[in-house]
């Protein structure tokens, strides 16, 4: 799902319950409306990330892109966006105590960080 789909739902009065930030190339997996990709060209300052302010975001880092992911995190931040977890190929850590969430974090991984 893209930044602008997140945007359609959300003014249609929906939301995801979760959205994965995947930063760099991942793995192939099925997107069921819930991934942003960040590609390594892509300029995560100039995109509009306010369509996933207030919306529960897991920031996914398949392969090391630490500037790349940097970039990111600082332009969400900037306008709010709040991370509830992260994972790379190296583990996962949960940064919020909702139930299940370390077990999504899991998966996440081990469909979107090849080892």
């Amino acid at each position: 799902m893209s930044l602008t789909a997140i945007r359609n739902t959300r003014m249609a009065g929906q939301r995801p319950a979760l959205v994965f930030v995947v930063i760099g190339p991942h793995a192939p997996v099925h997107d069921d409306n819930t991934l942003v990709l960040v590609a390594d060209d892509d300029r995560p300052e100039a995109m509009d990330w306010r369509p996933l302010v207030g919306l529960p975001v897991v920031l996914i880092q398949p392969a090391a892109r630490p500037a790349l992911a940097q970039r990111a995190i600082d332009a969400m931040h900037e306008v709010g966006v709040n991370f509830i977890g992260t994972a790379d190929p190296l583990g996962a850590l949960p940064l919020d105590d909702r139930p299940g969430l370390e077990q999504i974090l899991t998966k996440a991984r081990e469909q979107l960080c090849p080892r």
